[in-house]
C-alpha cells in the first residue's frame, strides 16, 4: 500500500510539473572585461522547463578570433555539471543530466548545452570565456554584440546585462565609454562604473539584447581582434532604424529656423554695440583679476615656481578661463606640451625623412604608466594617425583628425574635465570660481610666464639649474612661447642647450613648429557646433552614448548574433 502511494504521488508531481506553463522568469548576464580585451562571462537563467532534454544559448556569427572555453553549469542545487566537451544532442533526457558541453556548428557559430535533468523550475547558473572579445579599432575599441537571441523557447520576463572592468581598474562612465543599447524596451545606462542594460517590459518573440559600446584606447592592452575600420562606420550601421531620445529630427532644424535667424542677428548687433563701448575689455579685465588677482601682466610679480607642482591639466585649465594674457597661444597648446615632455621622455622618437621633414616614431618599450591619461590618449591618437608604417609623417595627423573630430571632441572635453577636477581636489576651485588660494597660486602661474618672458634680461639668470629647463620649455609650449624661450635658452648657453633638449637649435625649432601644427589640427577640428535639441554626438543622452533608453530597432553589424535558445 505504502510503495502504491509513493507511486501515485510521483505520477501527480509529474503530471503537474508538465502541466506547468514553461517561462523564461529572469535572465541575469555579467560580462567583465579583462586588459587584454577577454570577458568572462557568468550568465544565470530562471526557468520553468517543461518539455525537451536539454538548456541551450546560441552564439553564433562570430569573429575568426573569438573562441569559448571554460564552459561551467551548476543548477539550483549546487551540482556541478560535467563538462564532456563537444555536445551529443541526439540523446535522452537521463543521458544529459548533470551534464554539459559545446556544439560547434561551423568555424564561427556555437551552442552551449547542458541537460535540463528534470522538469519543472530550475536556476541554471553558466560560466564561460569569450576569448579576445573586445574589438581594436582604427581610433577606438568597441563591443558589439548580440548578448541575448530573439525567438527562445519562452520569451523572457525580464533580463539584465551588465558589463564591468576586471577589479574595477576603470570606472565604465562617459569619461572613457559611450554605449547603445538596441532589441528590447529598457534602458542602457552607466550605473556604478558599469554598463548596465535592463528591460523594461516583458521580451517580446522577437526581443533581444544588443549592445554596442566604445572605448578609449588606452583601456586595454595587446588587442587581436582587429577591425580597420573607424568606429562612426559601425555606429553608423547600428544606428539604422533605432529611435533614441535626444536624438535631433530634422525639424529640429526647420521649424524655428526664422526664430533663430533672428536670435543670431540680435546677437550680432549686441556684440557689436558692447565692443563699441569697451564692454569686452572691460570683460577681460574682470576675468584677469578673478583668475590672477591682477589687470594686467606688468602687475604681476616674477615666480620661479614651476606651476601646480607640473599638473599640465590644471596650469592649461587655469590659461583657458583668462586667455587674453597668452596671445600667442593656440586653444590646445596642451597638446604641443604633451608631445614634446613625451620626446623628452623617449616616449616619442623623432627622425627626418628623405625630404628634411620632421618625423615621429613610437617607442614600443616605453612605459606609459607615467603619462597621465589624456597623453595616452594623445599617442594613441597620433600612433592611429600614423598608418602601417607607424612613423607620423607631415601632414598625416591633419588627416586623421579631420576624419576623427568626434574623438578629438572628447579628447578636448577630457582635458578640460580634468584640469577643472585636478583644481577642485586641490582646494584651488570651487562652486565655478577660483579660491582665494587658488588666486593666490594662479598669480604665480602669471608670474612664471613673466619671468620665462623676461628670462634674457633678468639679472640670476646665470644661477639657474640647467636640469629646470625641460620643465621651462614644456611650460613655454604650453604658454605658447616656446620658440622665444628656447632662444633665450641658448643665448644663455648654446652647449648646455643642446645637451638638454639632444638637438641642435634649428633642429629643436623645426619639432616645435610640428608640435603647433598638431596641436592646431586638434583645435581645428574639436569645434562642437551647437544643435537645437541638445543631441550633439558627445553629449549624454541615450542617443549620444552616454546612457539612457535602449532602442528596439537597429543594431545592426553585431556578432554574437542567430535565432532561438532556451529548451529543446
Amino acid at each position: 500500500m505504502r510503495k502504491l502511494l509513493l507511486l501515485l504521488l510521483a505520477c501527480i508531481v509529474a503530471f503537474s510539473a508538465s502541466a506547468a506553463d514553461p517561462a523564461i522568469r529572469d535572465i541575469n548576464i555579467t560580462y567583465i572585461l579583462t586588459p587584454e580585451g577577454h570577458a568572462k562571462v557568468t550568465e544565470v537563467w530562471d526557468v520553468t522547463v517543461t518539455s525537451g532534454t536539454e538548456w541551450y544559448l546560441v552564439k553564433s556569427n562570430m569573429v575568426t578570433a573569438n573562441s569559448i572555453t571554460d564552459l561551467a553549469v551548476t543548477d539550483e542545487t549546487g551540482l556541478n555539471f560535467i563538462n564532456e566537451g563537444e555536445w551529443d544532442i541526439d540523446r535522452s533526457l537521463g543521458k544529459k543530466a548533470g551534464k554539459c558541453g559545446i556544439v560547434h556548428k561551423g568555424s564561427n557559430d556555437y551552442e552551449l548545452c547542458w541537460g535540463v535533468g528534470s522538469y519543472g523550475d530550475h536556476i541554471f547558473t553558466v560560466h564561460y570565456t569569450i576569448n579576445n572579445f573586445v574589438l581594436s579599432m582604427e581610433d577606438y575599441d568597441a563591443i558589439h554584440f548580440q548578448f541575448i537571441s530573439p525567438n527562445l523557447s519562452s520569451a523572457p520576463e525580464h533580463a539584465k546585462v551588465t558589463i564591468r572592468y576586471q577589479d574595477d581598474l576603470y570606472q565604465l562612465d562617459t569619461s572613457n565609454t559611450r554605449v547603445w543599447g538596441f532589441g528590447y524596451e529598457g534602458t542602457c545606462e552607466f550605473i556604478d562604473g558599469a554598463i548596465v542594460a535592463e528591460s523594461g517590459k516583458p521580451f517580446r518573440t522577437n526581443s533581444s539584447v544588443i549592445i554596442l559600446a566604445r572605448f578609449e584606447k588606452v583601456m586595454f592592452q595587446d588587442l587581436v581582434n582587429i577591425d580597420d575600420h573607424l568606429f562612426e562606420e559601425r555606429h553608423v550601421m547600428a544606428m539604422e532604424g533605432s529611435h533614441f531620445d535626444g536624438e535631433p529630427s530634422d525639424n529640429d532644424y526647420s521649424s524655428n529656423s526664422g526664430l533663430r535667424d533672428a536670435v543670431i542677428w540680435i546677437v550680432w548687433i549686441l556684440v557689436f554695440i558692447l565692443t563699441a563701448f569697451g564692454i569686452r575689455k572691460q570683460g577681460h579685465k574682470f576675468r584677469n583679476i578673478n583668475t590672477f588677482g591682477v589687470k594686467k601682466l606688468k602687475d604681476v610679480e616674477w615666480s620661479r615656481e614651476i606651476p601646480y607642482n607640473g599638473n599640465l591639466l590644471a596650469t592649461n585649465y587655469v590659461i583657458t578661463k583668462a586667455p587674453s594674457l597668452f596671445k600667442t597661444r593656440n586653444s590646445y597648446a596642451i597638446a604641443s606640451a604633451y608631445i614634446l615632455k613625451m620626446i623628452q621622455q623617449n616616449i616619442l622618437i623623432t627622425g627626418k625623412d628623405e625630404k628634411g621633414k620632421i618625423t615621429i616614431a613610437f617607442n614600443d618599450n616605453a612605459d606609459l604608466g607615467k603619462l597621465e591619461s589624456p597623453a595616452k590618449s594623445l599617442f594613441n591618437m597620433m600612433k592611429l594617425a600614423s598608418g602601417a608604417n607607424k612613423i607620423l609623417e607631415d601632414k598625416e595627423f591633419s588627416r586623421w583628425a579631420n576624419k576623427n573630430k568626434s574623438t578629438l571632441i572628447d579628447w578636448t572635453k577630457s582635458i578640460t574635465n580634468k584640469g577643472k577636477k585636478a583644481l577642485t581636489d586641490g582646494g584651488f576651485y570651487a562652486k565655478s570660481r577660483f579660491t582665494p588660494l587658488g588666486v593666490q597660486t594662479n598669480n604665480k602661474v602669471l608670474g612664471f610666464f613673466k619671468y620665462l618672458l623676461d628670462f634674457t634680461i633678468i639679472n640670476e639668470r646665470k644661477a639657474v639649474e640647467v636640469h629646470l629647463w625641460q620643465d621651462y620649455l614644456v611650460f613655454a609650449t604650453l604658454f605658447g612661447i616656446a620658440d622665444k624661450v628656447a632662444k633665450e635658452l641658448k643665448d644663455i648657453d648654446p652647449i648646455a642647450f643642446e645637451e638638454v633638449v639632444n638637438y641642435d637649435f634649428d633642429t629643436f625649432t623645426t619639432i616645435l613648429h610640428q608640435t603647433n601644427s598638431l596641436s592646431n589640427a586638434i583645435t581645428r577640428n574639436s569645434y562642437e557646433p551647437p544643435t537645437s535639441s541638445g543631441g550633439s554626438y558627445s553629449g549624454t543622452s541615450s542617443w549620444s552614448g552616454g546612457g539612457g533608453s535602449s532602442s528596439f530597432g537597429g543594431g545592426g553589424g553585431f556578432s554574437g548574433g542567430g535565432s532561438g535558445g532556451g529548451s529543446r
